[in-house]
């Protein structure tokens, strides 16, 4: 029964790890929802720049990759709530990965590397 134990511990652990680069799938949020705190308690705007994941810590820094570009953002709420993706990314994110807004970004598969 220890071993079965410890087993689940280690398991549990990994559901918050991440390998130094990961392709995830991400959507984009925002739109109808500003004004609204996010998890980490800010209020999400239009220049709101984060993503939401429904395990890693709030606060994770991250480098995002797509569309031939590079952006670091932290993980600033809980979500995506739709099976479809693993990351929502706010709409300010979105514009600075060169996308026109959320419509524009649909589903994608983003390159994430942990930082720190």
């Amino acid at each position: 029964m220890r071993n079965i134990f410890q087993v689940l511990i280690l398991c549990f652990g990994c559901l918050n790890a991440l390998a130094a680069e990961d392709t995830l799938i991400a959507m984009c949020y925002g739109p109808g929802l500003y004004g609204n705190k996010t998890a980490n308690g800010q209020v999400l705007t239009r220049q709101t720049t984060g993503a939401a994941h429904r395990r890693w810590p709030l606060g994770s820094d991250l480098n995002l990759k797509c569309n031939g570009k590079n952006v670091n953002i932290k993980i600033i709420d809980r979500g995506p709530y739709s099976r479809i993706g693993s990351l929502d990314l706010t709409e300010a994110t979105v514009r600075n990965l060169g996308y026109a807004n959320c419509s524009h970004f649909g589903v994608r598969r983003v390159v994430v590397q942990k930082l720190h």
